[in-house]
């Protein structure tokens, strides 16, 4: 997770008059006694009532503002509670329209697009939250162009590490479903997108081990135990997965994660 706290001080001063906003000071305030005082001395602030702000935010104010907006979501995000208030509410009305908002920026401003990254990475604090990302299309399909457009951000390697750990996060849980449940959590087609930006991002990356090492991580996790009847098997080999991962050993000699990857999932796994 990413639960640093930034100086809340210059975030409310960076944030201006949208700081004096009740939910956005109940919120703040928030943050600040729980890192103060433990999570269990604090009780949650008004979320309908902050719930109501997110929603009009990104109507009236400015990126940069939206920016410390965003960062005050994360950091609150990371207690359970917080985000399980969201993992609940009623068609995800106030985080799929957020990111579904930064989605469509076209110069996306780097601050925005990487604090949405770790926004979203910060919504699996709660348990509740996994089974509504992976299933509830409103919530899925936001979320993985969040990754898809972030992994290939060749000027940002913060981003794209940020893309790798959301991307981990989510393959973990269609995991964890897969094994316990013996099903798919995320829908197919979504599973093929994400595996195939991924592909894509381990055939590029050529300076960050942290980058490639959470690409390979998450792009690993949505391969062990996939169905061997379906059209990801026919994308790994149609994409030449396998020679794709294993080409990395040159730049990335000391990463074992490409020999485990390039040669039992993608060899042995696909036989």
């Amino acid at each position: 997770m990413y639960s640093k706290i930034p100086p809340l001080g210059k975030l409310k001063a960076k944030m201006g008059a949208a700081a004096e906003d009740a939910s956005v000071s109940g919120v703040m305030h928030f943050v600040a006694a729980r890192a103060d005082e433990g999570a269990a001395k604090v009780t949650l602030p008004d979320l309908d009532s902050f719930s109501r702000f997110l929603r009009k935010a990104p109507s009236m104010l400015p990126t940069e503002i939206m920016f410390t907006i965003v960062d005050l979501l994360r950091v609150a995000l990371v207690d359970a509670r917080f985000s399980g208030y969201y993992a609940e509410e009623k068609d995800h009305k106030t985080i799929a329209p957020l990111l579904a908002y930064i989605n469509t920026l076209k110069d996306c401003p780097y601050s925005l697009r990487l604090v949405a990254l770790q926004t979203a990475c910060n919504l699996f604090s709660s348990p509740l939250y996994s089974q509504h990302i992976l299933s509830c299309p409103a919530l899925t399909e936001p979320i993985v162009q969040l990754i898809t457009t972030s992994l290939l951000d060749d000027k940002h390697h913060n981003v794209r590490v940020a893309a790798a750990s959301l991307s981990f996060n989510i393959a973990v849980a269609n995991s964890k479903i897969r094994a316990e449940e013996h099903r798919e959590g995320l829908p197919e087609g979504d599973q093929i997108e994400l595996a195939a930006s991924l592909l894509e991002a381990i055939s590029v990356e050529e300076e960050s081990p942290e980058a490639l090492k959470g690409f390979l991580l998450a792009f690993g996790y949505l391969l062990y135990r996939m169905p061997k009847d379906g059209d990801m098997v026919d994308l790994l080999k149609s994409m030449d997965a396998q020679g794709t991962v294993l080409a990395k050993k040159k730049l990335f000699p000391d990463e074992k994660l490409i020999q485990d990857i390039g040669e039992v999932l993608l060899g042995k796994g696909l036989e």
